[in-house]
């Protein structure tokens, strides 16, 4: 080889190094360029996020404080007006007056029917048993004067808002005789023969609150021998009359078993005052347990249509109707829609009933679809505090809000944080009276747009929304896309909280749209009592 040729070669291959060289630099610095502006996004990032978090905290902040406030001087003035009453009651709160009212009560010789009963509401229960007993003593001293004409019996009904009290007084002891129906207490009893040629008086007590347990609605049965004849009825006090009667150590021939003998009827009309959407079950009191138990009942039928009930029990105590706490989890679907100004509506449907609540302030209004006219007519359309709405909706049958239980017995919970849960409760309503918010059927989403008015929201303005720890984002993908897709909508940006994402698809004079800390407030409860973004199909 030539020199001449050696020196073009070594030219090419420095030439080309040098050009490798160049291409090595310019991807370096291009790397370089890439951390530097990735880092300076991170930081700008890190530091808009860090506003986002500070405004958002300092908004939820404002409101507690106003909220916490406001309830302080509620309480107060509550005391205030209690105190002005001058009527004589104890504030619950105090142990002193609430002892001190029991210690005079026991001993007021008061025993007309409607003032104790009144009374009746206010105390504890082995008072109020007592009272009940004093309130049958006055009314069974009079039986003849009340006897029913046509079979010669005593039947009288005393009722005031919270008690129900049927007496029944066997002065005729007619062997045909069968049974009572006090048809303005939508209760009566089928007698066995026993009882129907016994010297016996029988009181039927429905109170409206539980004066044994934690359920609340029960009706105590009870039977009572009655010592003297018609006109001296009760000069030996009552004495308890337990039936069916146990067979005592003397009697050991006796051929009579369970299945044999008669049992008490009971047949009552469940009051529109609750809610029945599957037959109840009936429970006893066990008085040595102190629980409720299944046991002892038979012969049960329910009528739907007219909410009619009627079982055979043994022995006879104090029952109550008893229904799944949860059946309506998980929710079926769930809206929550502005109506304007610290208004919106929450509407829900179950795999029983569709129901929704009007939000006005700090005031919730409760409307159940589908319902006979009268049903629930003491709750529906009603204006009333979230925690009392809450409390009115479980004594009538209707719980949709959840507890420290639920999980073991609704299995189809979505599984979700407990604490991002809550916070993004917390950032829905600071919107609620702006943005629109739904179930989704990805569910691991929320779908949410502008909305205002109680008309439904266009298919088409539904935005879906991925809610995490630490970012939210709006997805490209909409509620009826074929497949799941973590993609971001056109125009979307990251952001550290769920309001900050829904502020970009929100109008500014949404954006401007300060909701009152006492919607807010309402808004918060009623989600996170509900939970629907956990308890969801």
């Amino acid at each position: 080889m030539s020199a001449k040729g050696s020196a073009k070669g070594s030219t090419k291959r420095s030439a080309k190094g040098d050009k490798a060289r160049k291409a090595e630099t310019e991807q370096l610095q291009k790397e370089e360029d890439e951390r530097r502006i990735q880092e300076e996004e991170e930081a700008r990032d890190q530091e808009r996020r860090e506003d986002e978090l500070n405004e958002v905290r300092h908004l939820l902040e404002e409101n507690q404080t106003a909220v916490k406030g406001w309830l302080a001087d509620t309480r107060k003035k509550a005391k205030w007006d209690r105190y002005m009453l001058c009527d004589g009651r104890p504030d619950p709160c105090e142990v002193r007056e609430v002892n001190t009212y029991i210690s005079l009560w026991r001993d007021d010789p008061e025993v007309g029917a409607l003032p104790v009963l009144k009374q009746c509401s206010l105390a504890i229960q082995d008072l109020v048993h007592h009272k009940h007993l004093l309130i049958a003593e006055e009314v069974l001293n009079h039986a003849s004067s009340k006897s029913n004409i046509e079979t010669g019996n005593m039947e009288t009904v005393v009722r005031d808002d919270h008690v129900t009290m049927c007496l029944w007084a066997n002065l005729n002891k007619n062997q045909r005789f069968k049974g009572v129906h006090f048809a303005e207490a939508g209760m009566g009893f089928e007698l066995p023969e026993q009882l129907a040629l016994s010297e016996v008086a029988l009181c039927i007590l429905h109170t409206r609150y539980d004066h044994l347990s934690p359920l609340a609605r029960l009706t105590a049965l009870g039977e009572r021998q009655r010592p003297g004849g018609p006109e001296d009825l009760l000069d030996g006090g009552l004495q308890a009359f337990p039936y069916p009667e146990e067979s005592s150590e003397t009697q050991p021939d006796s051929s009579s078993s369970p299945g044999d003998r008669e049992l008490l009827g009971l047949s009552l009309t469940v009051p529109d005052s609750v809610l029945l959407l599957e037959a109840p079950q009936v429970a006893l009191w066990d008085p040595t347990d102190k629980r409720w138990s299944w046991e002892g009942v038979s012969d049960v039928t329910y009528e739907a249509d007219e909410a009619k009930l009627s079982f055979r029990m043994d022995p006879v105590r104090a029952f109550t109707l008893t229904q799944e706490t949860y059946a309506h989890l998980p929710l079926q679907d769930w809206t929550l829609t502005p109506l304007g100004q610290d208004s919106a509506l929450f509407s829900v449907n179950t795999a029983l009933v569709s129901l929704s609540v009007t939000v006005q302030g700090a005031r919730c209004m409760l409307q159940v679809e589908k319902t006979k006219p009268g049903t629930l007519a003491h709750l529906q359309g009603r204006w009333l505090s979230c925690g009392a709405l809450r409390r009115a909706m479980a004594s009538a049958g209707l719980n949709l809000f959840v507890d420290g239980h639920t999980d073991r017995y609704v299995s189809s919970s979505c599984g979700k944080d407990p604490l991002s849960e809550h916070t993004v409760y917390e950032q829905m309503a600071l919107l609620a009276s702006t943005v629109a918010f739904s179930w989704s059927r990805w569910n691991a989403k929320c779908g949410a747009c502008e909305h205002q008015g109680p008309a439904p929201v266009p298919r088409g303005r539904w935005s879906l929304y991925l809610l995490g720890a630490q970012r939210s984002q709006k997805l490209q993908m909409t509620e009826w896309s074929q497949a799941f897709s973590a993609e971001m909508g056109p125009d979307a940006e990251f952001h550290a909280t769920f309001v900050h994402t829904l502020r970009d698809d929100t109008s500014p004079g949404g954006v401007a749209k300060i909701a009152h800390f006492r919607f807010v407030d309402a808004v918060q409860t009623l989600l996170c009592g509900t939970r629907p973004l956990n308890y969801s199909n």
